[in-house]
Parts: C-alpha cells; structure tokens; sequence
C-alpha cells in the first residue's frame, strides 16, 4: 500500500522516519490534497475531511505537552512524548442535520510508540 509523509515541521518528517516506517514514502509540506491521501497510508496529522479518504492515519500524538511557538527538533518530541497513533477516519455520516457533518473515527489500537 502506498504511504505519504504530510508535515511543515521538518523535526516531525525526520522523526516519522526515525520510526522505521514510511523511509521511502514522498513528504508533502505544504497543504496536502484529496489526491495525496486517497487510499494510501497518511503518517502525520490532516484534516478529518482528508482523513476520510486515507486508509488510515498514522497521528503524531504526543504524552506530554507537545512543543509549541518555536520550530522544535527531534529531541523535544522524544522529551514530550511523540508516537504514532493509528486512526481510520470514514464518512460514514453518523448524523447531518444541514449544518453539521459528523464521521466516524476508529482508533485502530495501533499506537507505534519509540
């Protein structure tokens, strides 16, 4: 299955490839598509509207306070706690009532910690 690589922080890109997972997947930094995700393995955090249309997700979740207002490096995610939490995202359309949109979120119970 085919698998992308989608954030604007390069400390997350490299830290997703620190994992083991996804080395030879392309990186997307700047504003993925409904043609970047479809069908394909998502290692990053998008939009639920996109996560619909992935196989799976693969979010950057963080334990602790994740790092904020500076650009961060590898190391502050370990210190807070990174890892990979797995999620299925349908638009399988629990409710619509014209104004809201609701989805299904599956947390597949496959969290890839370091």
């Amino acid at each position: 299955m085919d698998s992308v690589i989608i954030s604007r922080h390069p400390a997350t890109t490299e830290w997703i490839k620190s994992c083991g997972i996804g080395i030879d997947a392309p990186v997307i930094t700047g504003n993925a598509t409904a043609a970047d995700v479809a069908g394909k393995l998502v290692y990053g955090n998008i939009p639920l509207h996109l996560a619909a249309l992935a196989e799976a997700v693969y979010a950057v979740e963080f334990h602790g306070s994740p790092p904020r207002g500076a650009e961060y490096s590898v190391q502050d995610m370990d210190v807070a706690g990174a890892h990979l939490t797995c999620y299925q995202v349908r638009d399988g359309v629990i409710k619509d009532d014209g104004f809201h949109r609701y989805y299904t979120i599956d947390d597949m119970g496959d969290d890839m910690p370091r």
